[in-house]
């Protein structure tokens, strides 16, 4: 519920100077970023203490859509640019501020639906997470959350299977995997998902679809008012704000895979262990290696890594794998690769882990 200090401001009328000097006062901070938010629960500036630049030009917006001549599978359209309106504040509060991280509740309606935010900084840490929690309840509508970036001179990147994409900045709807940037090499913002996986580029703004809402497999030849509509009711998702370059894509991809494997808390007992309190399985000295999967052969003899490049740069890195071995091992540009591990030594093999020359 709204604290008592908010009602006072936000239900008396007219005195706007003391509703945005309340929201201003509420920010985001850590070694790294201060994040601030304006009158209508926006964030209004994400400043990279790192750099020095503000990353956003103008403050970002959750905007609705109006997508009812589109049909459900929006058929010949790419765009999803007529605006009709934006979720509206009903509260914002500092929820959480001590030496581990701090939050900020935003509480936002529009016609008959809710959307509450939680954003959090934690220390060390160069992103926002941004836990979303969805009443919806609009029919033939999108809700896009945007975010216009502080660059002359914009690039879109999209995360694609084992590397990226870069496409114009024309609008159209465009789908990523993990995340999706605009920004230039001096300044940009990426957005990081857990679950949405659409995206639009618009000059230097760049926004997330949250959700969408057309009727069931519908052609827009005839609907009825008992139709069914999609994604109606409660949903809960999470996004990410991490300032960063179009120089800075392996940390990136390795922030937004971060967010979609969080780790797993096992309550247990007080016991005696055999294991150090901090262990490390595999290790890889580049960041723009990442590593995909770690298996026991198919054959049942040996282990099987499979690494790619993710950033668009050759390199040499080396693979430790503790007990199996440390292994030296070149990739080209976006290069994947499937490597054996047999009796302390490591060979490429096909995707199907037989030899290459079988």
């Amino acid at each position: 519920e709204p604290s008592d200090e908010f009602n006072k401001v936000f239900r008396s009328k007219g005195d706007y100077s003391q509703r945005a000097k309340l929201c201003q006062d509420i920010c985001l901070e850590n070694d790294i970023l201060k994040v601030a938010f304006d009158d209508k629960g926006n964030v209004s500036s994400i400043f990279d203490k790192r750099t020095g630049r503000e990353v956003l030009e103008k403050p970002s917006r959750s905007i609705i859509i109006d997508e009812n001549e589109h049909d459900t599978w929006s058929h010949g359209k790419n765009h999803f640019n007529k605006e009709i309106g934006e979720f509206e504040l009903i509260s914002i509060e500092k929820l959480e501020s001590n030496v581990i991280r701090e939050t900020v509740k935003v509480c936002l309606s529009y016609g008959k639906s809710e959307l509450t935010q939680y954003y959090t900084l934690h220390k060390g840490e160069s992103f926002v997470r941004v836990k979303a929690k969805l009443n919806w309840n609009e029919k033939h509508k999108m809700l896009k959350f945007a975010f216009p970036i502080k660059t002359d001179a914009p690039t879109s990147l999209y995360e694609i299977p084992f590397g990226t994409l870069e496409r114009p900045c024309n609008g159209e709807e465009e789908p990523a995997l993990n995340w999706a940037m605009v920004g230039d090499n001096g300044n940009g913002l990426a957005v990081l998902n857990d679950s949405k996986y659409s995206y639009s580029a618009n000059g230097n703004e760049i926004a997330l679809t949250g959700i969408r809402s057309p009727i069931y497999c519908d052609h827009g030849l005839k609907r009825s008012t008992e139709s069914n509509y999609t994604d109606q009711g409660i949903c809960e998702f999470t996004y990410a704000l991490m300032p960063a370059t179009t120089k800075d894509v392996a940390s990136v991809t390795k922030r937004a895979l971060q967010l979609n494997t969080p780790l797993t808390a096992i309550m247990e007992n007080h016991h005696n262990g055999t294991l150090p309190t901090t262990y490390q399985g595999i290790a890889i000295n580049q960041e723009n290696i990442v590593l995909s999967a770690f298996k026991k052969a198919e054959d049942g003899d040996g282990f099987v890594i499979r690494a790619y490049e993710c950033a668009g740069k050759a390199v040499s890195c080396e693979i430790n794998c503790m007990k199996l071995g440390c292994f030296s091992v070149d990739f080209t540009p976006f290069e994947a690769k499937t490597l054996r591990i047999q009796n302390g030594k490591i060979k490429e093999v096909l995707f199907t882990e037989y030899d290459l020359n079988d």
